[in-house]
């Protein structure tokens, strides 16, 4: 039922497009699916557990305290389970998602244990990231913008007339 709704409106997978009171229910849902263990596609399966993680994540910076603790024992479990070898771009989100759970719970517990833990795999992340084609192409994008900007600033001609002459 929730791939059937996820397909009619994929806003569920976009936890953050959701006010609290109306993720919460949603959340919960998943959590009580998963918790049943049922026998369904794996790939389904792992979509529900990565919605559950990001949305208990999008419940915590929310300002919900019950679910501060929440969203990292989730966010860690999620992480256990993912062969990164087998699912690659799933092993880099839930590194974000963990990553970022930590960094917010440090923030709210002032505990730099935790922020540096959180910091540890937001970095394997980036590190996965930077070996795929698409980063080092949006590098390169990145690089060209800031060295015309740069170059913009610099020329005295460009600067004035705007580029006419």
């Amino acid at each position: 039922a929730y791939a059937a709704a996820k397909a009619f409106r994929p806003a569920l997978g976009r936890p953050q497009d959701f006010r609290a009171e109306r993720l919460q229910p949603v959340v919960e849902s998943l959590l009580s699916i998963l918790s049943q263990k049922p026998k369904a596609d794996p790939r389904l399966l792992a979509e529900l557990v990565d919605d559950a993680s990001s949305g208990a994540l999008q419940l915590a910076f929310a300002g919900d305290e019950t679910w501060l603790d929440r969203s990292v024992d989730i966010a860690r479990a999620t992480l256990a389970e993912i062969n990164r070898a087998a699912a690659p771009d799933r092993w880099i989100a839930a590194n974000i998602t963990l990553g970022r759970a930590l960094r917010l719970k440090a923030e709210r517990r002032f505990d730099p244990v935790l922020l540096r833990e959180g910091m540890s795999y937001l970095t394997e992340a980036l590190e996965a990231l930077r070996s795929e084609p698409r980063f080092k192409l949006a590098e390169s994008a990145a690089q060209a913008i800031g060295e015309a900007q740069k170059l913009l600033g610099t020329r005295r001609k460009f600067s004035i007339s705007g580029g006419g002459l």
